[in-house]
């Protein structure tokens, strides 16, 4: 049905009708606008969800400092199963980030340009309606005015026929007077039928331009406007819906294909299989720990306080060097505050340990309490040692990032001497407690210098090389090349006893200042010292031969003599890298000393008190070949050092 016959006379009507259709487009744009928003913040967010956990996912895949643990556990079905929610969810992430470009460009753009042109169609036939209406109004106001002036002559003629009348029966009244009064008044009279004819005229005018008005004009400015609002709103909004829902239904495989997906792989998921693979990939076949034996509680109580195990972590050094620079100088400086804290710790463990002996010195002598305490000791020298190493390796990345000359390695082998002529020297005691040795004081304990440089190590133990480089201090000489020379003859002195000229035992003279340790030369407390690290390798038939020598006054035994062979269990203890070269004695074709490249990896059979490590490693024939290094140039593998 037509706007122009059937709303002739409601064209306000229409004209309310088409500006709620075109708030009803910009309500239609608003929401499109809104829900674009919506889409495209809920991708995002999806993204930045799944991408957050997809990262930490890929960090934990490709950090091998974990080991056989991270692979056991992500190879699981369970965090394989993860991983494909992850991907499905950005997947929907995607189709979400889809639905809102297409919303964009497809039907929102479209919208808003056709509500730009129907405000605009709308706006021209609107004004065409008030500019014809406007003639209609003039031709009625002319037509107004016509009618006036017809009143206004009416009204003349009529005054002017009755003066006439009255003075043409006036017989007073002079034939000249009457004369113009008939003058006026048939000119009045003809002024009266011109506004008659005038005012006849401009009604049918009127009319005339009415009845084009509302038969012709309005309606077909009416039906244009109804073709307009049927073409370029009706159909447009039928349009856009249309492609609206075939955006949503063009996601809904994907959406389809995510979930049965995800339900698919869901369903591998087994028990059985993660808990298989976990024990396949962590067992290690050792046996179990042997029973507990009944031990003082007193005692027991006193040593436990010192009996803490350290926790193997992660290679964390390692994975720190693999970073970027930036992120790793930042990783190394937190890296080694954790580990000056830890250093702090163990030296004040230490130090309650030498208190412990100093206050209560009877307590070793029972052989049990003196054989734990030997491995606390022991514990503590290998957690400061790991320490030291971390520390050093830290100090060495973050010298080689400033292009500055690295720092000297730890005195290990000054801290274990150290600290066993305290543990040895505890018998001669008395009630005030020995010193500690300082360990916090070795190479790179300080983190760095004032102006930001890392702090270089000072160690008395540190050789200047011609290179430049500087190198792990080495003992004075192996073990089998220091037990020949104790067997051909060995510096003595005699030491006099108080109050008499007589002499004591002979002792040997000990090397003064030994890895930055020994403060006291020739005390026969050092001498027992020395013997007792460079006898470390040998049984207890060994010992006591020494002990009858050494009692007798009569020269030192030779450790490692040719009717011991120290190579003959060759039990590993471990793994080890050689940080630096070492080249042995290729002079002397009898030395014990076996040459290491850098990087090349031994066995570790035995680890000296005196600071050298005996090891093992194939030889270029294919046979195993057995000597000593120096091990302040080995890094242990083990894990948690």
């Amino acid at each position: 049905m037509p706007f122009g016959t059937e709303l002739w006379d409601q064209w306000r009507t229409v004209e309310n009708y088409v500006d709620h259709n075109m708030q009803f487009f910009e309500t239609l744009n608003s929401f499109l606008k809104k829900r674009v928003a919506i889409e495209h913040e809920y991708a995002t967010a999806l993204s930045r969800l799944v991408k957050g956990h997809k990262d930490e996912h890929q960090k934990r895949s490709t950090d091998r400092s974990a080991g056989s643990f991270q692979k056991a556990v992500l190879s699981s079905t369970v965090a394989q199963s993860w991983l494909q929610l992850l991907n499905e969810t950005d997947n929907m992430a995607l189709a979400h980030a889809t639905i809102a470009e297409r919303l964009e460009t497809d039907v929102r753009k479209s919208l808003k340009k056709q509500l730009k042109e129907n405000d605009k169609s709308n706006k021209t036939n609107f004004d065409e309606v008030r500019r014809v209406l406007a003639d209609l109004r003039k031709a009625i106001e002319a037509m107004e005015k016509t009618r006036e002036r017809y009143e206004a002559a009416m009204k003349g003629a009529n005054a002017a026929r009755s003066t006439y009348d009255a003075a043409a029966n006036d017989t007073k009244k002079k034939k000249e007077d009457v004369d113009k009064i008939r003058l006026d008044m048939e000119k009045k009279s003809a002024l009266e039928k011109e506004s008659i004819e005038a005012y006849k005229r401009s009604i049918v005018e009127t009319n005339d331009k009415k009845n084009k008005h509302y038969q012709e004009q309005l309606p077909a400015i009416l039906d244009v406007i109804q073709r307009d609002d049927e073409a370029n709103r009706i159909a447009v909004a039928k349009e856009l819906f249309s492609k609206y829902a075939e955006i949503e239904s063009a996601q809904i495989p994907t959406v389809t294909m995510s979930t049965q997906s995800m339900a698919s792989t869901f369903q591998t998921i087994s028990p059985r299989y993660d808990t298989d693979l976990f024990v396949k990939l962590m067992r290690t076949g050792d046996p179990a720990p042997p029973d507990y034996t009944f031990e003082g509680i007193a005692t027991e109580s006193v040593l436990k306080a010192f009996a803490k195990t350290a926790k193997a972590e992660p290679n964390l050094e390692e994975s720190i060097m693999t970073l970027p620079s930036r992120k790793g100088r930042k990783l190394a400086l937190e890296r080694l505050k954790t580990l000056d804290e830890n250093h702090r710790d163990l030296e004040r463990r230490r130090q309650g340990y030498h208190t412990l002996l100093a206050v209560s010195p009877d307590i070793s002598q029972d052989p049990k309490i003196q054989k734990d305490m030997t491995d606390q000791r022991a514990l503590l020298e290998q957690q400061l040692e790991a320490v030291l190493i971390k520390k050093h390796k830290l100090h060495v990345y973050l010298a080689t990032l400033d292009g500055v000359a690295p720092p000297a390695p730890p005195d290990l082998l000054g801290v274990k001497l150290s600290a066993a002529q305290l543990a040895h020297g505890t018998t001669r005691m008395s009630s005030n407690p020995p010193p500690c040795i300082d360990t916090a004081g070795a190479a790179g304990h300080e983190l760095m210098d004032p102006d930001g440089a890392p702090r270089a190590s000072h160690s008395a133990s540190v050789s200047k090389l011609d290179g430049g480089g500087l190198r792990p201090h080495i003992p004075d000489m192996s073990p089998a090349r220091r037990g020949s020379l104790a067997s051909g003859g060995a510096h003595l002195t005699r030491t006099p006893s108080s109050g008499s000229g007589s002499t004591q035992t002979a002792t040997p003279t000990v090397p003064a200042n030994v890895g930055g340790a020994v403060s006291e030369p020739d005390s026969p407390a050092k001498a027992d010292l020395l013997r007792k690290l460079m006898m470390s390798h040998q049984d207890a038939r060994a010992c006591k031969k020494l002990d009858r020598t050494n009692d007798s006054g009569s020269l030192l035994g030779t450790p490692l003599s040719s009717t011991d062979n120290i190579f003959a269990p060759a039990v590993t203890i471990g793994r080890a890298k050689a940080l630096y070269e070492f080249p042995g004695n290729p002079l002397d074709p009898e030395s014990s000393e076996l040459p290491v490249g850098v990087g090349e990896e031994v066995d570790v059979v035995d680890k000296l008190d005196d600071g050298w490590w005996r090891v093992k490693k194939v030889d270029a024939h294919g046979a195993w070949a057995e000597g000593f290094v120096p091990g302040s140039y080995m890094q242990d593998l083990r894990d948690g050092f």
